[in-house]
């Protein structure tokens, strides 16, 4: 009897170190993520009909910067896990982008595109920090997501990126977001010793229907040296309206103030960009888009030019793509501006008002999930 006791509790034992292996297992599998590897590269060529002889476009112009040579915009590969309570962002980048956005970073920094890490805090509410895609604007990095070969002005003097926290929250149905930010300022990763400020930065998405995205972002901060504080209040406004599934529009202002003095916001610098973007889709592989855009900086505030007056360029550009499938994507674009406060474009015989411009691109982007996870619950 003793022994048939004892065996009992022996079984009893084994059985529960198994289960409790079991268990183990199953929790440790319920917390791998999806891990995907995403890669992109997209290649040019443009010609200035300036001819700038140093082979820079404009100052302002950090997307497609380069005239007269075939080169790279942007490359890169990126890494991403996602799970229902966590997520990541891993991405190297390489290309004249890098090179020009990011040139007074340290040599580390200059190569990343995405370094972050997430937090599911609630359902739908997410804390997230590290290195990411701007918050502000409707022009990305990536040109595939773009209406257009080139970026507006807008887009190029306005955050690509920024670094810091993030605590954003989207409703159950998906058509409202908001988030706030703490950043370390106007798009920079590296922290100056001459301006250690945070800023701070919100953004709503409303989106009341599937073909209608409306956005307010904004950026209040100090971003001159420490010993001078101006105070900056940066707004970002755009529509996104996908009339119809071969007619899309997007329609986008920019409005920022900067104080004169420091503590007095009252008298202040302001700047401005209106832009508007029209495209059609025909023949499913084909599209056209036409871009119009003003861009009024008359004190200099956002793009430093020499010229009495500023910046007041207006511009256009004409976008025709050709998307045999939905990995590539070839392009060529026409664009001109016009500046009507001075003489801002260099060119061979010196400078001038005008700046006209021809690109081919093309884009390739393909994606691979590397596991699929049998759940992302627990």
């Amino acid at each position: 009897m003793l022994r048939c006791f004892f065996s009992i509790i022996w079984i009893l034992i084994l059985s529960y170190k198994s289960y409790s292996q079991d268990s183990v297992t199953i929790i440790k599998k319920a917390w791998i993520p999806n891990i995907s590897l995403e890669a992109y590269i997209e290649a040019y060529y443009q010609y200035d009909f300036n001819r700038p002889i140093d082979g820079n476009r404009p100052s302002f112009v950090y997307s497609f910067n380069r005239h007269n040579e075939f080169n790279i915009n942007l490359s890169y590969l990126k890494t991403k896990f996602q799970h229902d309570r966590y997520r990541a962002n891993l991405a190297f980048m390489a290309g004249t982008y890098s090179q020009a956005n990011l040139a007074n970073e340290p040599p580390l920094f200059r190569h990343i595109l995405e370094a972050n890490i997430g937090f599911r805090l609630a359902k739908g509410l997410w804390l997230d920090g590290g290195i990411f895609p701007s918050y502000i604007g409707f022009e990305s990095t990536v040109g595939m997501d773009c209406y257009n070969v080139t970026r507006s002005i807008l887009a190029d003097n306005s955050p690509y990126f920024f670094s810091g926290i993030k605590l954003g929250y989207t409703t159950p149905n998906e058509k409202l977001y908001f988030a706030t930010l703490i950043i370390n300022g106007w798009q920079n990763i590296h922290e100056t010793p001459f301006n250690s400020n945070k800023a701070l930065g919100l953004q709503i998405q409303i989106m009341p229907t599937d073909k209608i995205t409306l956005n307010y972002s904004n950026f209040i901060g100090y971003e001159t040296p420490d010993s001078a504080k101006h105070w900056r209040f940066f707004n970002n406004i755009y529509g996104i309206f996908n009339i119809h599934q071969h007619f899309q529009c997007i329609t986008g202002l920019d409005i920022g103030i900067q104080e004169k003095q420091p503590g007095n916001l009252l008298n202040v610098h302001l700047w401005y960009s209106p832009v508007l973007i029209v495209r059609t889709v025909f023949a499913k592989k084909f599209a056209l888009a036409l871009r119009g855009e003003y861009y009024h900086d008359r004190k200099g505030i956002i793009v430093n030019m020499t010229t009495p007056g500023g910046i007041k360029t207006w511009g256009i550009s004409m976008n025709f793509d050709y998307h045999p499938w939905e990995y590539l994507i070839c392009r060529l674009e026409g664009k001109f501006w016009m500046n009507t406060s001075g003489k801002i474009f260099q060119s061979a015989e010196g400078s001038s008002r005008f700046s006209p411009v021809i690109i081919a691109s093309i884009a390739f982007r393909y994606g691979l999930l590397l596991n699929q996870a049998s759940s992302n619950k627990h």
